[in-house]
């Protein structure tokens, strides 16, 4: 029996994370015959319950090493540094050090499934933390395998050693055609482009019973964020002054909706407790739209597989997050996003009309509004064309290329 060591989930309460975590286990599952994996975790706690709750296989789930809470720059790197030259060394070697060789030590490969933890957006840093991860595992003569990931862009800094960790991996794939297109401008030509393995997650087969959502007829998932407006409204200085602003553009377009006949359906993406989107969707629940039925918020925590059975019964995804979106696009749902980085016109610009697709990324409040104010009545008119547009084959073509990534990591470690 192969057994697998995954890492690169700082936290499984992600519903990317768990998307891609649990399409990992179910198609290696496949391929490879019946696995047990070791999952390596900033939040065991989340992951244990997540294994309990749903049952999902052999799975070992272990703290992460390096984990370091968040802090200045100069201290992250003296307490990274510490803890990887006493590893390296065997200083001061403790429970988690041996814990964690013992179980390299048994495994036939080590995959990274971070998704964004190899880009710009965790920090260069935090890159190079990831990337000494997979070498330590090399060096027991493990498979080392990236798996479609977003990568880049890389300050000069960092990029050369970034580059020299990134040439070592045994297996690496993107999961969009802009991370592949910057890796070969930088002459990095070994990377192969697959597609976000969210597109192969089922969706589940009694939620909508469970939330009646037959009983509540027409309806668009609007999909919150809890820190996409940290990232952008750069003209904006205090935190208080950006989240009025997104608070502003969410009730803008949650109104465009019900302005079309539309209920529409508050959905979080993140429920961990350093992004809590939960409680982002029950303040605009409870802020702005208190007294009217027409918006709903189901006050319980959602898997992304069940997430996906929600959307799947929707018009349409507006959104501030990934992967609940991709959750939509990849049914044949029209989407409306807004994000913080390149991943989602790389991922669903080959599907949607890339105007509906809007990169955030330290934009002004100015900027972000002119965008949605003039793309979201356009978006709402197209739905139809939309719609049909996505089940033209586009679909199909993503889930085989994301299934690629799959064929590809069997031929390393069968």
């Amino acid at each position: 029996m192969k057994r697998i060591f995954i890492t690169g989930v700082p936290d499984i309460g992600n519903q990317g994370s768990f998307a891609m975590f649990k399409v990992l286990v179910d198609e290696l599952d496949k391929v490879l015959g019946a696995c047990c994996y070791t999952l390596e975790t900033d939040n065991v706690e989340a992951a244990e319950k997540v294994m309990e709750d749903l049952n999902i296989g052999d799975v070992e789930v272990i703290p992460n090493y390096f984990h370091i809470k968040k802090s200045s720059k100069p201290v992250f790197l003296i307490k990274y540094y510490s803890k990887l030259l006493r590893f390296n060394l065997g200083l001061r070697i403790g429970r988690k050090r041996s814990a964690l060789l013992r179980k390299l030590s048994t495994c036939d490969g080590i995959v990274n499934i971070g998704g964004d933890s190899l880009s710009h957006s965790p920090g260069q840093f935090s890159v190079i933390m990831q990337l000494d991860k997979l070498l330590l595992g090399k060096k027991l003569g493990l498979k080392t395998i990236v798996l479609a990931h977003t990568l880049g862009k890389y300050s000069k800094s960092y990029r050369g050693m970034i580059l020299s960790k990134l040439g070592k991996i045994d297996l690496i794939t993107v999961r969009e055609r802009l991370s592949l297109d910057y890796m070969n401008s930088l002459g990095f030509n070994s990377i192969i482009e697959t597609s976000d393995m969210a597109f192969l997650l089922e969706p589940s087969d009694y939620i909508m019973e469970e939330l009646k959502l037959r009983e509540i007829g027409k309806f668009a998932c609007f999909v919150p964020s809890s820190m996409l407006y940290k990232k952008t409204f750069s003209d904006l200085s205090s935190l208080s002054e950006k989240h009025a602003a997104y608070l502003d553009i969410a009730k803008y377009m949650i109104d465009s909706l019900l302005e079309r006949g539309l209920k529409v359906v508050l959905v979080p993406h993140v429920f961990v407790k350093t992004y809590r989107d939960d409680l982002e969707a029950q303040k605009i629940k409870q802020q702005l739209y208190r007294d009217d039925d027409r918006v709903i918020f189901f006050n319980r925590q959602f898997y992304a597989h069940e997430v996906k059975e929600i959307v799947k019964h929707s018009e349409c995804v507006t959104s501030f997050r990934m992967h609940p979106t991709l959750a939509g696009i990849s049914q044949g749902i029209p989407c409306f996003l807004i994000i913080d980085s390149h991943k989602g016109q790389g991922i669903l610009g080959k599907l949607e009309p890339e105007r509906f697709i809007i990169n955030g990324w330290k934009a002004t409040q100015g900027e972000l509004n002119k965008k949605v104010r003039s793309f979201l009545p356009e978006f709402l008119d197209s739905l139809v064309e939309i719609r049909s547009g996505l089940n033209n084959g586009g679909i199909v073509k993503a889930r085989e290329a994301a299934a690629m990534n799959f064929t590809l990591l069997y031929d390393l470690i069968q």
